[in-house]
């Protein structure tokens, strides 16, 4: 289920961690192998128990000094969950105003290369998800509208939020990608009243 994944590539190209990878149910020889070359290892599980099982945390809880999970019901959810986490030095926190993001679809999970180019580089910019092309699923939407730039007085003085979008219209609408562009612009906002 390769759309879990997907927001891991702009992360590990952000931060430089591994991605290590799992069966739903066990860990393979390589990723054990790689935990215990590293003993004072922290592992950040993506995704609910129905993608990575519990006998995969309790294995991790043997081989890793730590290990938390990020989850969500859906694969979009679970892509907002991650951009939204932060734990001491893990995570993109993106919970406020004047943040890069990328947009791609379920469909496409190659993808995440180009994603993982706009996590690095001075971009920083965690994956987002949609998952059909039509529209933005309500999630992504509302995460999006909780993170909109605004300004009080002079609009040269806020913040700003970029959306790059990955596909063509057949990945993400036309209509799709009008919304980004309303709900990432800068709006007055009026603090009369705090």
């Amino acid at each position: 289920q390769p759309a879990w994944a997907m927001p891991a590539a702009p992360w590990a190209a952000r931060s430089g961690h591994a991605v290590l990878f799992t069966q739903a149910n066990s860990l393979p020889p390589a990723t054990i192998a790689a935990l215990k070359e590293h003993e004072d290892a922290n592992v950040h599980i993506l995704g609910p128990n129905t993608v990575i099982g519990p006998a995969v945390e309790r294995q991790l809880r043997g081989l890793a000094d730590r290990v938390e999970r990020i989850e969500a019901p859906t694969p979009v959810a679970n892509a907002i969950e991650f951009a939204r986490h932060m734990r001491g030095s893990f995570g993109w926190g993106f919970i406020r105003p004047g943040h890069n993001f990328t947009v791609a679809s379920v469909t496409r999970p190659m993808d995440v290369a180009a994603a993982a180019t706009f996590g690095g580089n001075g971009v920083f910019a965690p994956l987002l998800l949609v998952d059909e092309a039509a529209r933005l699923p309500a999630e992504l939407d509302g995460y999006l509208l909780d993170v909109q730039p605004g300004y009080s007085g002079n609009p040269s003085a806020g913040v700003f939020n970029s959306i790059f979008v990955l596909g063509d219209e057949a990945a993400i609408s036309g209509a799709a990608q009008a919304r980004l562009d309303e709900i990432s612009e800068l709006v007055p906002v009026d603090v009369s009243d705090r």
